[in-house]
């Protein structure tokens, strides 16, 4: 597989991804959740912008009057949208190419710091979006679960 990827400027490396604190969900080590850990912006505000980040959830709460049987519904919405994943079992990519774009990184509290979880090579021939041979996209995950 690395002899594939070498192509693209993408390596993987010889480590495990690590959690450094406990989860009460995530009982091994290497079942690492990471939260805020998208480093592209342009990435990072479609996720923050979407649908499923902005939904609105419905909150009931009882009021104190009569036989307690009416219920006041609010709406409540999230001021911080939560960008994290699940990085079950993986290690970190490396990168040596100026046409590879990092998306996700380990951040502080999964060792090692501050890598590359995934990353995606964009290369293209004669002006962006021309669809001629020797111009594509690949996407690098280096999870295996």
């Amino acid at each position: 597989l690395n002899n594939l990827i070498n192509k693209f400027g993408i390596h993987l490396n010889y480590d495990s991804l690590i959690r450094m604190v406990y989860s009460e969900s995530y009982f091994h080590p290497k079942e690492a959740k990471i939260e805020n850990c998208i480093t592209n912006g342009t990435m990072n505000d479609f996720v923050n912008n979407s649908n499923y980040q902005n939904t609105i959830k419905l909150k009931g709460r009882k009021r104190g009057r009569g036989n307690g049987d009416s219920r006041d519904w609010e709406i409540l919405e999230d001021d911080k949208p939560n960008s994290s994943i699940i990085y079950p079992y993986g290690c970190t990519l490396g990168v040596t190419s100026e046409n590879v774009i990092p998306l996700i990184s380990s951040q502080e509290f999964c060792f090692p710091k501050q890598q590359t979880l995934c990353c995606l090579y964009e290369k293209y021939r004669n002006g962006r979006g021309s669809s001629q041979n020797g111009s594509g996209s690949v996407i690098v995950y280096g999870s295996v679960k």
